[in-house]
């Protein structure tokens, strides 16, 4: 093997990126065969093209190149409040006062948790399919009765810890920007995206999972590795298996996909300790509040 140079990039072998090596010895002889590859900066070296197959076509693994800059975590959440400024209801509120209430605690873990990453900035979109259209009418409707808070936590959550850890993050609840933000095109989903997926991860639930594979059409297979799913109960591995869902006679959104379990975002345990240790931090918490408040 020769040595890599300072200047010089290894193509990496990558199981999940099987022509990777094959489509990087394409370029490097015919990348001047047409100028949209000098477009999008490659000048006939091995690092141009990975960073153009990572980040434009997707044939190869992240590739920390020119678009990508390094982390630097910040010390305040003012730019969430810009990023969710737009979407409005009782949910994002719910949403800002978790923020605002936990913001302190974040900010000062956040160099501890930094200094144990090593990554660059990456470009997330957040998407909570559940408060979107007329399933999100319906949970907003729940949420200001004590309805299902815990899906709002995980988002206020991660919303918070993404933009203090210094990541690009979008918020929407609106199908109608996600088919935009995701260069959908137009009709019922029989074609692919219009262009490559600009985001390197997407959060999202099972409703909306299921939008993205409504508008994605056959994009939704090649991507979903970059899909994170919160999902606050968890969901069984076995569920995930489609010959498995089929056999039994599952046809809700809750299984089927066939994502790897490390792509779902648990915050509960589903077991009747973990739902008495999630009681147990509520009540604790409550309190806390209540004696403070008395103090």
């Amino acid at each position: 093997i020769l040595p890599i140079g300072p200047n010089e990039c290894e193509v990496p072998m990558d199981s999940a990126y099987p022509v990777c090596a094959e489509k990087v010895e394409f370029l490097q002889s015919r990348w001047q065969s047409d100028p949209c590859y000098a477009f999008y900066g490659v000048d006939g070296s091995t690092c141009s093209i990975l960073t153009y197959l990572s980040q434009i076509e997707d044939f190869c693994p992240p590739h920390l190149g020119r678009n990508h800059s390094d982390l630097v975590y910040q010390n305040t959440i003012l730019q969430l409040y810009e990023v969710i400024g737009n979407n409005s209801g009782p949910a994002i509120d719910f949403i800002r006062s978790r923020v605002d209430r936990m913001s302190e605690q974040w900010i000062q873990a956040a160099p501890v948790v930094f200094w144990t990453l090593k990554c660059a900035v990456i470009q997330v979109l957040l998407y909570p399919g559940a408060l979107a259209g007329t399933v999100g009418q319906r949970f907003e409707a729940m949420v200001e009765r004590g309805g299902p808070l815990g899906e709002l936590v995980q988002w206020a959550d991660l919303s918070a810890c993404l933009i203090i850890l210094g990541h690009n993050i979008t918020f929407s609840t609106s199908q109608h920007q996600l088919h935009s933000l995701i260069g959908a095109a137009p009709g019922r989903g029989s074609c692919p995206i219009q262009r490559p997926l600009t985001f390197d991860l997407i959060y999202t639930d099972y409703h909306g999972l299921a939008h993205l594979q409504g508008a994605m059409g056959l994009a939704f297979q090649h991507y979903q590795c970059r899909f994170r799913i919160l999902d606050s109960f968890g969901t069984e591995p076995a569920f995930n298996l489609g010959s498995y869902a089929h056999s039994h006679g599952y046809k809700t959104l809750w299984g089927r996909w066939g994502l790897q379990p490390l792509q779902y975002m648990t915050m509960f345990r589903k077991s009747v300790r973990g739902m008495l240790e999630r009681v147990h931090g509520y009540i604790t918490h409550q309190v806390q509040r209540y004696t403070e408040r008395l103090a």
